[in-house]
């Protein structure tokens, strides 16, 4: 018997023409080739390979080789969906495929990297991180998601035929880095990342063209004044309510309990893509969102306190030195000067506000003389003899009057004052347009006051006898042009500078600049400076500890890339997301090691050792909201720690921000943060696990949720229809609740629960809180009124509709969030209602929207502002959603990308 290597001699030409074929074939054409299209490519190879070897003898084996290439072909064919991989991402049907996306992310990977590198080189790491951080291009959004909604805005801008030229570009590095970046420099950011100046420039003009086309698409997203006043308003309007609840649980008896498989996968189909309390409070939602655990050591102040305050000991020196260097914290100055204005003070500058309308005129002598003064200003405060001159003489000249004249009509005033009439044919002021005034006031710049000649000034009150000064009013020597307000002594102040003759009136005491360094004064600083020792103290335990961990952390890192790279060697079709997902698990040894090595650090140090769990944002940024409320998880709004030199640190974004950004999936990078104050925990802390987002399987416990969430929202659609019924009842009956239940039940069972009625006091939409603000001090926020007695669980729906969908007196079926209680809600009363309410409460938003802006500058935006800012962001959030809708996005969320 021959050898099998002979048959291989004997064919050698052939087959190393063959192989070489097929050599530039795999690694030219299958390279570029889709996965789906391999099996029909193979099988027509190996036909063509087959039928080669059938019509060796034949003398036609070229004709043999082309049957056998395209039999196998129209097989393969029949395969190609069985490999057909869904793409990750699709827009209008079109796949965006691995390779596209990835394209994607490394263009505005490298354009971010430009851009924190040239405003590093102009401006200084230091200004940056004053400045909160660099530039960058980027919507908020999940890597793939952001690059995919810059790819569509990129398309948009086309259709708004945004155009970015060079100049557009240049300009814009210029913008972000203040005209600082030298072409050397510019040429050395392009070598360190080894690329050209044109392939940069158009990476930042894609960028760029996103960028401009979502904000000329997204304009009308911009916060207005008319949003302002619907805040203010939902804090001020208030609401009694009368209301029957259903419970929809107590219909539940009354469904299927045992859905089938195919209901339970339907239900499961609908909401797998929405997240808990995405669609409201209760409502269903499947998928389970992006959870961290967080390790920590923990500076305890309570336990601390005792034994750090030993040895402490502040001396006199320390306090008179520490109120030298702060002296101007201690100066007697009113931080409202306006309030003050009647008493001599500057008045604060701003914008010129429309005054709360009143249907009553205080007498002058009621008044203080800066308001009297502005009164006389008034058209409504002149004489009817006045009236009537100007009624008869419409399109006269005023005629000046001489200081005589002046002098003899001035003791009219004297009497009390009425409300002058509206002259006829005057339209009243009607609601919008005193709104819009009001507004106008509030956004234009007060235009410096018209100088007014004495002859044209209103009639000055004339001072009585027992008000007439001792000394002769430099106002006779004075022209009128040249007087000003400001520069008018008050009447108040001239009596403190000097009483009157013969009376037992003292002198007023001038009040020192500064406060002075009494015993109480004393005792704060000596408490403020305890306070701060002890804060660096802890500070110190803190970085000692966090040092031990950075040794820890350096190792876990050079295991993790070690290990990757192992494994990238080993398996080079792995995405980055695989190898370092693979690389986690592999490493799951050595990551208990440091867990307890961690704790070891933490006897050695005094601080105590804790860990967060898997949470998600929610429970991590308001943990206080969590039915089962976890002490661990007050780590989640401590920020950045400052130093004891510094006090305040330029970076205050709380871990819970930090932890959740998108992209940023560090472990064991450690971090130092303090919560609020002084006398709050220090915390160094690090990331040991980051699960994404992702759709579960259906099977085991999520099944059993699925099944009990399908049945209660069975059970909606009965009480629904119960809950209409017992409101038309109502209805007919006059709105008479108590009458109208007495004798119904919840379900209309005979033997079922009673209804009841819950009388709701007063309540507002909205109310002010106090939360965590910028450098860990407290600051006012705006949210929704949720804790109302009688109400459970209620949401913006259903305080939109009670207050804007209702009239007071009607009837209406209400849920609450996610359902879980139908409302049946009668609106007993509402306050402010009228027209005349509605102007005076507008006329106050006006004076506060004023107030806000004066003072904005210092103690930074109102409640109002913030609330109206943040509802812009979840706004442009829905905006965003709608445009993935519009190009019909879908993101395969379990396809490896």
């Amino acid at each position: 018997m021959s050898s099998p290597f002979s048959y291989f001699r004997k064919y050698a030409k052939e087959l190393t023409v063959a192989l070489i074929g097929l050599s530039m074939f795999a690694f030219i054409v299958l390279d570029m080739m889709r996965p789906q299209h391999l099996p029909m490519v193979m099988l027509a190879l190996l036909g063509a390979v087959v039928f080669f070897f059938l019509g060796k003898n034949s003398g036609r084996r070229i004709i043999y080789t082309a049957v056998g290439l395209l039999a196998g072909a129209v097989l393969g064919s029949q395969f190609t969906g069985f490999a057909e991989a869904e793409p990750p991402v699709s827009v209008n049907e079109v796949p965006l495929e691995r390779m596209e996306l990835e394209e994607l992310v490394q263009n505005r990977y490298r354009a971010n990297q430009f851009l924190m590198l040239a405003q590093e080189e102009a401006l200084g790491p230091q200004a940056l991180q004053m400045q909160g951080g660099p530039v960058t291009f980027g919507f908020g959004l999940p890597t793939y998601e952001d690059v995919v909604l810059g790819k569509i805005l990129i398309d948009i801008g086309e259709e708004l035929r945004v155009a970015v030229t060079d100049t557009v570009v240049a300009d814009f590095i210029k913008e972000i880095t203040q005209d600082k970046i030298t072409t050397k420099t510019f040429n050395e950011i392009l070598e360190r990342m080894s690329t050209s100046a044109g392939e940069i420039n158009e990476i930042l003009r894609h960028e760029l063209k996103a960028s401009l086309a979502y904000k000329l698409h997204a304009r009308h997203l911009n916060p207005t004044p008319s949003d302002y006043w619907d805040t203010f308003r939902k804090t001020k309007i208030e609401q009694e309510l009368q209301v029957v609840p259903i419970p929809t649980e107590k219909f539940i008896p009354l469904v299927n309990n045992n859905p089938t498989d195919s209901e339970i996968e339907k239900y499961f189909d609908k909401y797998k893509d929405k997240l808990p309390r995405e669609l409201g409070m209760n409502a269903p939602g499947f998928k389970v969102p992006r959870k961290v655990n967080l390790e920590y050591l923990m500076a305890d102040r309570d336990a601390l306190q005792d034994e750090l305050s030993q040895g402490i000991e502040i001396t006199d020196e320390e306090v008179e030195e520490f109120y030298e260097e702060n002296k101007e914290t201690y100066r007697n100055v009113n931080p409202f000067p306006a309030d003050n204005a009647a008493e001599g003070g500057p008045a604060m500058e701003g914008p010129d506000m429309t005054a709360p309308e009143t249907d009553r005129e205080p007498a002058a002598a009621e008044r203080p003389a800066a308001e009297a003064a502005a009164a006389e200003e008034t058209p409504a405060e002149k004489t009817p003899a006045e009236e009537s001159t100007e009624e008869s003489t419409p399109t006269e000249e005023p005629q000046p009057e001489s200081e005589e004249a002046a002098a003899e009509e001035a003791p009219v005033e004297e009497a009390p004052v009425e409300e002058a009439p509206a002259e006829e044919g005057e339209p009243q002021s009607s609601l919008n347009s005193n709104r819009a005034a009001a507004l106008a006031s509030v956004q234009d710049e007060a235009a410096p006051a018209e100088e007014t000649p004495a002859e044209e000034a209103p009639t000055e009150e004339a001072p009585t006898e027992e008000e007439q000064p001792g000394e002769e009013s430099p106002a006779n020597e004075t022209p009128a042009e040249e007087e000003s307000p400001a520069e008018e002594a008050p009447a108040a102040d001239a009596a403190a500078e000097e009483a009157p003759a013969g009376s037992d009136q003292k002198p007023a005491t001038k009040q020192p600049e500064y406060r002075p360094l009494d015993d109480d004064l004393r005792a704060q600083i000596r408490e403020q400076l305890l306070n701060r020792k002890i804060n660096a103290k802890m500070y110190e335990m803190v970085e000692q500890a966090q040092r031990k961990m950075d040794e820890l952390s350096r190792e876990y890192r050079e295991a993790s890339l070690d290990t990757q790279d192992r494994i990238r060697e080993a398996n080079d079709e792995l995405t980055s997301d695989q190898v370092e997902a693979q690389a986690y698990e592999e490493l799951k040894p050595l990551r208990v090691k440091i867990t307890e090595a961690l704790k070891k650090i933490a006897k050695e140090t005094k601080l105590v050792y804790k860990t967060t769990g898997l949470v998600d944002i929610i429970e991590l940024s308001s943990p206080e909201e969590m039915e089962n409320f976890d002490p661990a998880t007050d780590i989640g709004n401590s920020t950045p720690a400052a130093s004891p030199e510094t006090m305040f640190s330029p970076n205050t974004d709380p871990v819970w921000y930090n932890v959740f950004q998108p992209g940023r999936r560090q472990l064991y990078y450690p971090s130092h943060t303090s919560g609020t104050g002084l006398n709050n925990n220090h915390y160094v802390y690090w990331k040991t696990e980051d699960v994404s987002e992702h759709i579960p399987e259906l099977e085991g416990e999520v099944r059993k949720e699925v099944k009990e969430s399908l049945v209660k929202d069975l059970a909606k659609t009965p009480a629904a229809k119960r809950a209409q019924e017992i409101a038309e009842k109502i209805k007919a009956n006059d709105g008479k609740i108590a009458e109208t239940i007495t004798d119904l039940t919840i379900t209309g069972k005979e033997d079922g629960e009673k209804l009841s009625f819950i009388p709701v006091k007063p309540f507002t939409w909205m109310v002010e809180r106090s939360v965590q603000g910028s450098q860990g001090f407290p600051q006012t926020q705006l949210r929704l009124n949720e804790d109302i007695e009688g109400l459970e669980a209620i949401d913006d729906t259903f305080m939109r509709v009670t207050f804007e969908g209702m009239q007071v007196g009607g009837v209406q079926v209400v849920p609450n969030s996610g359902g879980e209680t139908l409302y049946i809600v009668k609106v007993i009363s509402r306050s402010p209602s009228t027209e005349e309410e509605m102007n005076t409460l507008y006329a106050s938003f006006v004076d506060s929207l004023s107030r806000s802006l004066q003072l904005q500058r210092f103690l930074g935006p109102s409640p109002y502002a913030r609330t109206v800012l943040e509802e812009s962001q979840a706004v442009r959030r829905e905006y965003i959603q709608k445009i993935f809708e519009l190009y019909n996005v879908k993101f395969n969320l379990n396809q490896q990308i």
